[in-house]
């Protein structure tokens, strides 16, 4: 397991990328062994923290030595499960400090959640009534515990949080996905300074993830090119006759053309 862990690092290495992220997040793998409500082994990779850590150490000295100093590395990690009996903020400040002291880690991405129990996996993809960056102030402990660069995401919808987040200390790089699924020139408009043009997710989360867990391509309530980039957008030209419309009632198709 901790082979195929490298040479997929390696793989990554040779295709022409620059950095992995090992997946440590949401009860996946990693996690699993690092967690003392998960790990019951009772050989050299269970019981004490440091045997439980030792699954995680072992893949990033493997995958060290086989893509070379030349290259990044980081983890994905649930700084909180959030829900009963799983890894908690104060466990991952622990695993964090540790890693810090035993590998070489280029960044910590900083999520929540956990993926085998409803309640945690709210957070993997978290909808509109969970507050707009709310994984802010975890980003800013695991930073002051690991001493790396810090990624935080999880609804941060608008540029503005952004820059309040880094801005402040609270992590060093912002990841915005869902947010750049509704408007991908986000960016651009941004550095503009034209936020009024911006649309902001709204977390509905019905033609994203929703369209996965049905077996679906991609695509978004708010952007119906999402998804469909290739023959729809060569074929779109911006009007020169814009008008305010209010939809009342059941959505888009309900409009009628005055």
């Amino acid at each position: 397991m901790i082979e195929g862990f490298a040479h997929s690092a390696q793989l990554a290495k040779e295709g022409g990328l620059d950095g992995v992220e090992i997946c440590c997040s949401h009860g996946y793998l990693p996690a699993q062994f690092w967690s003392q409500h998960t790990n019951k082994r009772t050989d050299i990779y269970g019981g004490s923290f440091e045997n439980r850590m030792r699954f995680i150490v072992e893949i990033l000295e493997k995958v060290w030595e086989r893509v070379g100093e030349d290259f990044t590395v980081g983890i994905r990690m649930s700084s909180d499960e959030l829900t009963m009996d799983r890894t908690t903020m104060k466990d991952s400040v622990q695993i964090v400090e540790y890693l810090a002291e035993k590998v070489r880690l280029d960044f910590i991405n900083v999520t929540a959640g956990d993926s085998s129990t409803f309640e945690g996996s709210t957070h993997i993809v978290p909808p509109s009534p969970i507050k707009h960056a709310y994984l802010s102030p975890h980003g800013f402990k695991i930073r002051m515990a690991g001493a790396v660069p810090v990624f935080v995401g999880n609804r941060i919808v608008d540029p503005v949080e952004a820059e309040q987040i880094v801005s402040t200390g609270k992590a060093d790089v912002v990841g915005m996905t869902r947010a750049l699924i509704v408007d991908p020139d986000m960016p651009n408009k941004a550095k503009d300074g034209d936020l009024q043009a911006i649309d902001a997710c709204i977390g509905c989360l019905q033609a994203c993830i929703g369209h996965y867990h049905k077996g679906l391509p991609i695509g978004c309530v708010q952007n119906p090119t999402t998804g469909k980039e290739a023959w729809i957008l060569p074929e779109l030209k911006k009007t020169r006759n814009k008008q305010n419309v209010l939809v009342i009632g059941a959505g888009p198709a309900d409009y009628r053309q005055p």
